[in-house]
């Protein structure tokens, strides 16, 4: 049975979803209501490539970053109840391929502004660059930026314990749940119309991704992001060959 009423709904399950769900109710907030349409990380969440990186342009991204960076730190002590789900958070650091002028001037800002925020990365030569990454090749590669403490961690299981935590805190997740419409009296929400039945509410966080925009033009507001889809290959298990997370925009691959 889907619950009648509920403080705060939260709609998607993926990392942001169960993330904010969590720090809700560690910091005092009570029935709180997680709707999935599908499953746990069905969405961005499930296919991303794992990398955390603080190596930002925007002050606000870098200040955010930092911040989940040093959480996943010390990520087993928050979730000790947890401690059979191993998040795999690896800092192999990450490093950001230069190959045009304007990207290697834009860099070094970012840098400026990166260092400024406690976040120290550097600048590369690209015989610094290989030292790190060997099979990297240099040519026509003009610098690359890195910062060690960046790395990657396993996106389903790290999920899946802020899932728990938020359940053991008293949270519900109501997953193969569709959002079918927004209740509204006047210009203030009074509740979720979905598949299983509605939702008394009058609070509501939308953690959809690219699919925010079908929530919200519900309630007749449009938002700029949608989904589009990328490629990412997939092989066999091979040997570990390189430490760094590679990501390069100019040349269009991470």
């Amino acid at each position: 049975m889907i619950n009648s009423s509920a403080d705060i709904v939260i709609i998607g399950r993926g990392i942001s979803g169960v993330s904010f769900g969590y720090f809700l109710l560690k910091n005092g907030a009570k029935n709180v209501v997680i709707l999935e349409r599908d499953f746990l990380a069905a969405g961005a969440t499930g296919r991303c490539g794992a990398g955390i990186r603080q190596q930002w342009r925007s002050p606000l991204n870098c200040i955010m970053t930092k911040f989940s960076c040093e959480f996943f730190e010390t990520a087993s002590d928050e979730f000790a109840a947890q401690r059979s789900i191993n998040m795999e958070f690896h800092q192999g650091g990450y490093m950001l391929l230069v190959s045009t002028e304007n990207e290697l001037a834009q860099k070094k800002e970012n840098i400026a502004l990166q260092n400024s925020l406690g976040i120290n990365s550097k600048l590369l030569s690209p015989s610094e660059a290989r030292e790190l990454a060997p099979i990297v090749d240099t040519d026509g590669l003009l610098a690359a930026a890195f910062y060690h403490k960046d790395g990657h961690l396993n996106p389903f299981h790290t999920t899946q314990a802020f899932a728990d935590a938020f359940t053991q805190l008293g949270g519900i997740i109501h997953t193969n749940t569709s959002v079918t419409d927004i209740l509204r009296e006047g210009d203030k929400i009074s509740g979720i119309c979905t598949d299983k039945g509605n939702i008394s509410t009058d609070m509501i966080v939308i953690a959809a991704g690219g699919y925010s925009q079908q929530i919200t033009t519900m309630v007749g507001y449009e938002l700029p992001p949608y989904s589009e889809r990328h490629n990412i290959l997939v092989t066999e298990p091979v040997e570990r060959i390189l430490e760094p997370m590679l990501m390069s925009f100019s040349l269009n691959f991470y």
